[in-house]
């Protein structure tokens, strides 16, 4: 995996740790807003794998092309709906840079 994430890169995973077991959620997206204050949702899956310790605790979104179209600084929101209850997780960042051109 990169160290730096580049505007128009993809395959990269956006995981956002909830802090509880999040298993039977619904509506699972993550939030994001764009350097430009441009804001929408990509639907996310619960990240289930039996060899990582966030297995039920996660969302996870893996970057599809287009995705990631300007760069600066982006902030994700992990959305989702238990029962009883619904909400966004804690608000992360990261940056995204731009391509170098011959």
């Amino acid at each position: 995996m990169a160290d730096k994430f580049f505007v128009k890169d993809e395959g990269a995973d956006i995981i956002c740790e909830c802090g509880e077991t999040i298993t039977g959620a619904t509506g699972t997206v993550i939030k994001y807003q764009k350097p430009d204050g441009t804001e929408g949702e990509w639907v996310a899956e619960i990240y289930d794998d039996p060899e990582s310790e966030l297995t039920d605790s996660t969302l996870k979104y893996t970057v599809k092309a287009g995705d990631w179209d300007l760069a600066g600084n982006w902030y994700v929101n992990p959305y989702l709906v238990l029962s009883g209850w619904k909400g966004h997780g804690e608000t992360d960042a990261f940056t995204l840079h731009e391509v170098f051109t011959p």
